[in-house]
């Protein structure tokens, strides 16, 4: 039950409410323990209004995880994403448990409702910092977690889907542990193109604003494609597509060194879990420039 066990919730401090906090969180207790999820969703409003936060933040967490584990067992079960996806909306809405968002925007992705998986994956990094920390401990599956809502980002803006969404996400934490290196939003381009869509100039002028914050930064600008096509046809297309990065990072007027290189088909995205895609949308994230600076 992510790590909240039931008995301490019925410890609070005295406040008036006291009584009345105590009341509802042996109610919410015996739900969860019944499996009951009508009855502990009840107890959640009146038990915000008698506990102190801190105790009625654990309360929504235990009803979340009680929830996730009831999908957990549907899951085994054979139970598809439509039949699940009630109780994980419930958990991320409810709880605000940053696994419950994860699960919904893995659920979004594989539905090809790339934006809502973007704000998905971004709630779920927001929560985990808060709930566990941005150290370097979380920092594998925050790594994880940023570089799926990336993909959901990207291939929103491809699908005409991504009005209103953050590539860089506002919350802070080492992007490489043990690294000062930064890496950016990769930037995607149409079949056979080098051409910079309005997205990627978009996102560029954004990098280049947080370029400006550095003392002469070394960018390495870095092409690639997808696997159709020949060796050399690819190697030379991922070499313009870098080129064309760098020159439009040169006409935004920010000191920068460069390093720009192409490699081709020989260095795809790595992807957990490809199955999520369909092999034209992880042909699209191929289709690339990385952006990473020091």
């Amino acid at each position: 039950m992510a790590g909240i066990a039931l008995g301490a919730l019925v410890m609070v401090p005295e406040p008036a409410d006291a009584a009345d906090c105590r009341d509802g969180l042996e109610r919410l207790s015996t739900a969860v323990k019944a499996g009951s999820r009508d009855e502990a969703l009840a107890q959640l409003v009146p038990i915000d209004a008698a506990c102190p936060a801190e105790v009625a933040t654990k309360a929504r967490r235990a009803y979340g995880a009680m929830l996730l584990r009831a999908v957990d067992d549907m899951s085994a079960r054979g139970a598809g994403d439509d039949r699940i996806r009630p109780l994980v909306e419930q958990a991320a809405e409810h709880g605000r448990l940053w696994d419950a968002w994860w699960r919904l925007a893995d659920l979004d992705l594989r539905a090809g409702r790339y934006a809502a998986a973007d704000r998905a994956y971004h709630q779920a990094i927001d929560s985990h910092v808060d709930q566990v920390g941005g150290t370097c401990g979380g920092a594998e599956r925050l790594q994880h977690l940023r570089a799926r809502a990336e993909e959901a980002y990207l291939l929103a803006n491809r699908e005409g889907q991504g009005g209103g969404l953050r590539a860089w996400p506002d919350t802070p934490w080492p992007f490489r542990c043990g690294h000062w290196r930064k890496q950016a939003p990769s930037l995607l381009f149409r079949f056979g193109s080098a051409a910079l869509e309005p997205a990627a100039r978009r996102d560029l002028d954004a990098i280049a604003a947080k370029l400006r914050a550095f003392e002469k930064p070394l960018v390495r600008i870095e092409g690639h494609t997808d696997f159709r096509g020949s060796d050399s046809y690819n190697l030379a297309l991922s070499q313009r597509r870098a080129a064309a990065v760098a020159r439009h990072l040169m006409a935004t007027g920010v000191a920068v060194r460069f390093e720009v290189v192409g490699r081709g088909k020989r260095a795809p995205r790595s992807i957990k879990g490809p199955d999520v895609y369909p092999q034209d949308a992880i042909d699209r994230l191929n289709r690339r420039v990385e952006v990473s600076f020091w």
